[in-house]
């Protein structure tokens, strides 16, 4: 005979929050950059559901990726666009960088908002 086996659990509760900004980003040279040079990235938001506030860029590069950094960069309240400076260290991962993204962080909504726009980096000798 079948047996019907009933075990409790603690539920989960997952809380959907408002974007806060879409990003998009706009390299220089088409996103090529030599080993031990720097890539000018212009990264433009689009505030959405009302928000007013601040935004801090930073880089975020994919697993197994090295030698790819870039200090944050705030957008202050009054702006929609932002220049984040990437450093191409001499040990640098060559060739195309594959998800690199600019994430724009926000106090939105009683928490952190974050949302990534898409980078294009190749790295060259």
């Amino acid at each position: 005979n079948p047996v019907t086996v009933f075990s409790p659990s603690t539920p989960i509760v997952i809380s959907v929050k408002p974007n806060a900004v879409n990003v998009t980003t706009a390299p220089a040279n088409a996103g090529a950059v030599k080993k031990g040079e720097k890539l000018e990235v212009k990264v433009t938001i689009q505030r959405v559901n009302n928000f007013a506030g601040p935004v801090t860029l930073e880089l975020v590069s994919p697993p197994g990726v090295v030698g790819l950094t870039a200090e944050k960069v705030t957008i202050p309240a009054d702006k929609t666009e932002g220049i984040i400076l990437v450093t191409s260290a001499g040990d640098a991962t060559e060739g195309q960088i594959a998800n690199a993204v600019i994430r724009a962080s926000a106090e939105f909504d009683g928490a952190v908002a974050a949302s990534d726009g898409a980078v294009a980096i190749n790295v060259t000798k």
